[in-house]
């Protein structure tokens, strides 16, 4: 598969280093989900949307939300203030990037 960005881009063992993972009081641990899990809404990505989407669904309408994600919580742009906008694309000039992707 054609990737615009550069691999860094995409590797998720990678943090971002964001303030709120390096001042968080206790270590951040994400599980990797092994086997079946029962649940009333399944949420894939752990942005902003995904995050406030469970968080709405448990506290305005008791709903069991399950957020699921490749990477931690607000890994992409969401804990890069949109910053992943530019990574690797910019490096490329227009006309590049129209050759090559079309």
């Amino acid at each position: 598969m054609q990737r615009i960005y550069e691999p860094a881009a995409y590797d998720t063992s990678q943090t971002a280093g964001a303030w709120w993972e390096e001042t968080v009081a206790s270590p951040l641990n994400f599980p990797t989900l092994n086997g079946d899990l029962t649940t009333d809404v399944a949420i894939v990505g752990a942005g902003y949307t995904g995050l406030n989407a469970a968080l709405q669904l448990a506290e305005a309408h008791g709903v069991r939300a399950v957020v699921l994600d490749a990477a931690q919580p607000a890994w992409g742009a969401s804990g890069r203030n949109g910053g992943f906008a530019c990574i690797g694309g910019a490096k490329l000039p227009v006309s590049a990037q129209i050759k090559r992707f079309g």
